[in-house]
């Protein structure tokens, strides 16, 4: 957005000192300006990206390589086991998680990874996790 923003206020200078009765030279001048400007702004623009993305995203890799990045780095995913399997644009999870909310947050960090079409949601909910929660609170009564 800042660099449509800078981009336009150098197209707006020149086109007003177009009108204020520059010569050729100075609007070559400010054309090769903004030309600088815009590769400057590529260039920056391009090693943030890079920064950004690489402890979360393995460059170069796959749909397969970025979900499960995602799902790594989700808190509340940290203690489940499951497995990731792509089809095209098409996401399997398998295995077993702990709760509901783990369910939950599985799937819709899947569906919401770019590239991602359809998710199969083949998770478990641990059986004795629900359980021993229903007994606890059952205690504390």
């Amino acid at each position: 957005m800042r660099y449509a923003r800078r981009l336009s206020l150098v197209w707006l200078a020149s086109v007003c000192l177009l009108l204020a009765g520059c010569t050729q030279q100075d609007t070559d001048c400010l054309a090769r300006i903004g030309r600088n400007l815009m590769d400057r702004s590529h260039k920056a623009a391009g090693s943030i990206q890079e920064q950004v993305d690489l402890p979360h995203v393995p460059v170069g890799g796959g749909l397969k390589e970025k979900v499960e990045a995602r799902l790594r780095w989700d808190a509340l995913l940290a203690d489940a086991k499951f497995e990731v399997a792509v089809n095209g644009a098409e996401v399997d999870l398998k295995g077993i998680v702990k709760s509901d909310a783990q369910r939950r947050r599985a799937t819709e960090i899947v569906e919401t990874t770019l590239g991602v079409q359809a998710v199969n949601d083949g998770l478990k909910v641990e059986e004795g996790c629900c359980l021993r929660l229903a007994f606890a609170g059952a205690r504390e009564r």
